[in-house]
Parts: structure tokens; sequence; C-alpha cells
């Protein structure tokens, strides 16, 4: 019960939640060598897309995370870094007493609508054990705006 709120409170908060798929870590921890794999099935459209990493941590203890992230359609690798996120000045998407979920977005990038695109995380702490970190989800919609880029222009 508990787990069909967190993810459908979520999922209230976001405009697009058409391209949205969580992984579930072990209960007792996530292990380090143990693999998050994320299926999204064909888009919609083919064309840039904003690709996003939602993180539900309730209780972690750091306030950085090292992970890598690849992501592939076919046998295209079409993202493969490995990333330091400071929770500290990620964006939080909400949060109740220690539960916190954070999106940190990837990059924009140019996906086809003919196959599933899969993501795989795994994460690069010191800890054998990460407690904490209970789901990874990916969401895929609208492209990200870069900083300093213009959205629209009016000429008078």
């Amino acid at each position: 019960m508990g787990l069909l709120f967190l993810v459908t409170a979520l999922c209230g908060c976001m405009k697009d939640t058409r391209q949205l798929t969580f992984a579930t870590t072990e209960p007792d921890g996530w292990a380090a060598g143990d693999t998050l794999t994320l299926v999204i099935d064909t888009l919609a459209r083919t064309g840039t897309h904003g690709v996003e990493l939602l993180l539900h941590t309730d209780g972690y203890a750091y306030t950085n995370l090292a992970l890598h992230v690849s992501m592939a359609q076919d046998s295209t690798v079409l993202y493969d870094e490995q990333l330091t996120i400071d929770l500290k000045q990620t964006k939080q998407a909400s949060g109740i007493a220690q539960r916190c979920d954070y999106v940190v977005p990837l990059a924009n990038m140019e996906l086809t609508d003919t196959t599933h695109t899969t993501v795989s995380v795994y994460h690069r702490m010191s800890d054998t054990l990460l407690c904490g970190i209970g789901r990874i989800g990916i969401r895929i919609g609208s492209p990200a705006r870069r900083p300093g880029e213009v959205v629209w222009q009016v000429e008078w």
C-alpha cells in the first residue's frame, strides 16, 4: 500500500509520465555489483527527448551518490557515464520525514520510436551494501532546456 502511494504521489506531480519506469533495490540494501535494469517500451515518437534519473531515498546516510548509468537502443549505446551526484545541489522533488525524491537530468538524446530503450544503473560507492536507496527510475519526456538557452523570442 505504501509503495503504491509513493509512486502515485510522485507521478501525480509530473507533467508527462508516459515514458516512466522504476527498478527496486533489495530490501536489505543495494549490493555493489548489482545492476538495476530498466526497460522502456517503444516511444510515442522519434526525436530529441530529455532523460532524467529519479531517485527515491529513505534514510540514505550520505549527501552524495556515485553511479554508472548506461542507456541503449538495440545495440547502440546512447549514453554511458559515471556520475557523482551531490544530493545537496540536486533538485528534490519531494520529501516526507527521511524520505527524499530527487530528479537528476541526464541528457537530451535522439531516440527512435521503433525499439525499446534499456537503461542500466549500478552504484560506485565504497560501501558494498548501500542502504537507503529504495528505487531508481528513468523518465523520458520533453527535451530539457540548457542554461542560457532562449526558449522563444519575439521580434517586434
